[in-house]
């Protein structure tokens, strides 16, 4: 493991703050992202199961997201997509105004569908 991780994991005051910010086993999350391929593409490879529509927002600087972003469309009609510029992981906190719009946009087509 990195020092800088570890150091963090191990830092009480950081431990504290990421617990009370993400309410969720952050450490596994950490552990399972060293690995390049830990990305659950296996997992999130089947759509046919889905039968409502689906926004799948990502954030441009997520490029595994991307990839997904680009062939999830291409294997169901329901799935729309929206590649949120300048935005990470956390869209709605990177890119507040344009996550909101886009999620609008999806509701309010929905109720003309």
């Amino acid at each position: 493991m990195k020092t800088a991780l570890l150091k963090m994991i191990i830092h009480e005051e950081s431990v504290k703050y990421v617990n009370r910010v993400h309410r969720s086993d952050w450490k596994q999350f950490l552990f399972m992202g060293r690995n390049e391929e830990w990305y659950p593409f296996e997992e999130t490879k089947d759509l046919v199961g889905i039968a409502c529509p689906v926004v799948f927002m990502v954030g441009e600087g997520n490029k595994d997201e991307t990839k997904g972003a680009i062939m999830y469309p291409l294997m169901k009609e329901n799935i729309h997509v929206s590649i949120i510029p300048f935005a990470g992981h956390l869209i709605h906190s990177d890119q507040p105004k344009i996550y909101t719009k886009v999620l609008e946009l999806f509701i309010n087509k929905g109720d003309k569908v």
